[in-house]
């Protein structure tokens, strides 16, 4: 695009007087002169129309933009006596150190409203932003500053300046803020700014242009120009509010970039576009949820690694509790370096409502197998086991030789028939109480090195889970693990730890058995990890399941509580 496109910048005073009414323009400068220019020609022209006028700047600006007014004639004494002319100062809105911008916003409003009623209609602000750097730390709290600021000029039909010293700004920033203003003022050159609304006249003055001001003509001229660059931009987001995922992005700050459709009512809001430049905190979330939810980024960015499957349950208006799983994945830039997260959501309550439904029907599968060994076939071992030890007696009385390989027959039933009730109580899933979890463990690890001769070892640091389910589902997970060991793994050691770091509860059984690749894993899924992943599922604790080939297998249960 071209300077002619952009416009002729306007000449003169003649410019100020087609400032239309809600219309709102920056102006950059690098020069106290440029700056002086533009505040004194734009509050003279507000007072040759009768208009009231605001200049909102700290302390120390406030006497020097005095100073400016009394050196341009405009005597500022009579200007503030004759309250044609109003100066706010920022630290009237200091709290701590901290800037309060709600507290200004409100005033703001009020004086606009109390103007209003004194029957001044039209009004004229001018506001400092050098002030604001050590507050607003990124673009998006920027604009979102302006937003609430110009929501309220445009609602009351004001016109407004507001000046950025391009010697104390990035000029990333100022890029990024030029686009939320209808007109842009350079060193004194004005440029209707199209990006924003491109109906608005021109405002300038008769100023020479410096190379800055070259420079940021350019920046506007290629933004402005890349039409096609805006309309992929919006096909993108078309195509993302048009799949049934809820997607998400966020920068290296976790503040939001972008959303779609799907995903702006589990925030509560309407339209995506409201999300960008807000952060979790933002949120109507328990603070349990928002700190998970900074913590998950800050791992997934900071170890640039994805985290799939993060299972969640939220508590909808109306009461309703529905689960949620999401993904997240790191952003890269050109160079490689992570630059934020991309997520996706879904809601999965049906798919949990079967899966629990499924589950049940295979416990009770299983429970019925279990009952019908312990009925039938362990009261045939108990009865066999008899008989035999009966017919070792007879053999031991008459000193016959066979009476060792009887005693060996006796041994090995009484092997079988302890196994057999190991079985059993894997098969028949009784309900385990939140505060006999470690006992069980401990118990578990026990009769693992009675019946089977292997060295097994459960660690613990007085660990209490929330409720019966949790405590029930995690035990048949370590008991399924530690079988799949024994039977499958041909371990000579398992371990078994219980520990919480935070609110995270980690159960770790590891072996030093045949262990397996993922491929094989995947490949070849068992019955016994099935149940493991469909139990950690229902409790909504993450599963993960990793083996090496000769050196065993790791399984690792997550729940966040």
């Amino acid at each position: 695009m071209s300077a002619d496109e952009l416009g002729n910048p306007s000449r003169g005073l003649d410019a100020l007087r087609n400032l239309a009414e809600r219309q709102e323009a920056c102006c950059f400068y690098e020069t106290e002169e440029d700056r002086c220019a533009v505040l004194v020609s734009f509050l003279r022209e507000g007072q040759e129309q009768r208009q009231r006028g605001f200049l909102v700047t700290d302390i120390q600006r406030s006497q020097a933009a005095a100073q400016s007014l009394q050196e341009k004639g405009l005597q500022p004494d009579r200007f503030r006596a004759g309250r044609e002319l109003s100066i706010i100062v920022y630290e009237s809105f200091m709290y701590r150190g901290v800037f309060d911008q709600d507290r200004m916003i409100a005033m703001l409003k009020a004086q606009i409203d109390r103007t209003r009623s004194e029957g001044c209609t039209e009004l004229r602000f001018l506001m400092e932003m050098d002030p604001l750097i050590k507050y607003l730390s990124s673009s998006f709290h920027w604009i979102e500053y302006l937003g609430k600021v110009h929501q309220i000029f445009g609602v009351n039909r004001c016109s407004s300046i507001d000046f950025y010293d391009c010697r104390s700004f990035d000029p990333e920033l100022l890029k990024d803020l030029m686009f939320a203003y209808s007109t842009v003022i350079i060193g004194t050159e004005a440029y209707m700014n199209s990006c924003h609304v491109p109906s608005l006249d021109l405002l300038g003055l008769n100023r020479s242009e410096t190379e800055l001001t070259s420079c940021m003509k350019k920046l506007l001229q290629q933004n402005q120009g890349d039409k096609t660059l805006r309309k992929s931009q919006q096909m993108f987001q078309l195509a993302l509010d048009n799949i049934r995922q809820a997607v998400f992005w966020k920068d290296r700050d976790s503040v939001y970039l972008g959303c779609n459709k799907a995903f702006a009512p589990i925030c509560g809001i309407d339209d995506p576009a409201d999300i960008v430049g807000k952060s979790d905190c933002d949120f109507p979330w328990s603070w349990e949820k928002i700190n998970f939810c900074l913590e998950c980024d800050r791992r997934v960015m900071e170890t640039d690694t994805p985290e799939y499957h993060i299972i969640e349950t939220e508590l909808q208006a109306g009461g309703k509790q529905v689960w949620i799983e999401t993904n997240k994945i790191p952003l890269h830039d050109n160079a490689g370096n992570v630059e934020g997260i991309l997520g996706t959501c879904e809601d999965i309550t049906e798919l949990k409502r079967l899966e629990e439904e499924k589950l049940e029907i295979t416990l009770r599968e299983r429970e019925s197998i279990g009952w019908e060994i312990h009925d039938d076939l362990g009261q045939r071992l108990t009865g066999i086991g008899l008989i035999a030890e009966g017919l070792n007696k007879k053999l031991k009385s008459k000193k016959l030789p066979e009476a060792i390989e009887a005693r060996k027959i006796v041994d090995e039933l009484r092997h079988v028939n302890e196994r057999a009730h190991m079985l059993v109580q894997g098969l028949c899933a009784g309900e385990v109480g939140a505060n006999e979890l470690q006992k069980m463990l401990m118990r578990l690890a026990k009769e693992i090195q009675d019946v089977s001769g292997l060295q097994c070892t459960f660690r613990s640091n007085d660990i209490r889970v929330g409720d019966d389910q949790i405590a029930t589902h995690l035990y048949r997970i370590c008991q399924e693990a530690t079988n799949n060991a024994v039977k499958h793994g041909k371990a000579t050691n398992i371990s078994i730890s219980l520990s919480r770091s935070k609110n995270m509860i980690r159960l770790r059984v590891e072996d030093d058995g045949v262990g397996c690749t993922p491929e094989q894993m995947i490949s070849h899924p068992s019955g016994g990890l099935c149940i493991m992943t469909s139990r950690a599922k229902a409790i909504g604790a993450m599963l993960k399941v990793t083996g090496t080939p000769g050196k065993g297998t790791v399984v690792l249960c997550s729940l966040v509580e």
